[in-house]
């Protein structure tokens, strides 16, 4: 459950805060292993069925 700070701020909790970093570190690093195969798809493999 979120608390909330002295000024109004949300603040998650250490257990919430950690699960999301490592979250966002893991899509970042799936993000880049993804996108240069797409990106090659569509920008390398138009050119060959010309």
């Amino acid at each position: 459950m979120p608390r909330i700070g002295p000024r109004g701020g949300i603040h998650d909790s250490l257990a919430t805060s950690v699960a999301e970093s490592a979250m966002r570190v893991a899509s970042s690093q799936i993000g880049r292993q993804v996108a240069p195969g797409i990106l090659g798809s569509i920008l390398g493999g138009g050119g060959r069925r010309r």
